[in-house]
């Protein structure tokens, strides 16, 4: 089973991929779904940086609703948009696009030294940004 920090960063990558071909509402998906991951496995300034992308381009985005995205998780109002995005974009179709494009989970994850490093390049952050790390 893949690690969470790993899902994350291959859900943002995939949205780095998806914003780079203009599709940015794919991205908005992408990011919130890797943000959905880190808000459930406790890691907070990761949920916090995918809805700061988000909202940086599109500020009038649902979650700009929510302080974070935990407090958009324990909103019942906001659980069918979040489950239709998960539904979209579940980790095993992350996983197929992420292949097709070339990828290797495997890969990308031994060029660094573990995964809180591979989610911060992903990231485009430092692990000094990340509480997980």
């Amino acid at each position: 089973m893949t690690e969470p920090a790993d899902l994350i960063a291959m859900y943002v990558q995939l949205a780095r991929v998806a914003g780079m071909r203009g599709r940015l509402y794919v991205q908005d998906r992408l990011l919130l779904c890797a943000g959905l991951i880190a808000a459930q496995v406790g890691l907070p300034k990761t949920a916090a940086h995918c809805r700061e992308r988000i909202l940086q381009h599109n500020p009038q985005h649902w979650l700009g609703r929510f302080a974070t995205i935990a407090d958009a998780i324990a909103d019942d109002d906001s659980l069918g948009l979040i489950r239709q995005t998960q539904r979209r974009y579940p980790p095993e179709r992350a996983e197929q696009l992420y292949s097709t494009l070339g990828l290797s989970l495997d890969e990308e994850r031994a060029r660094h030294i573990s995964s809180a490093a591979f989610l911060a390049a992903a990231l485009g952050t430092s692990l000094f940004d990340l509480d997980e790390a």
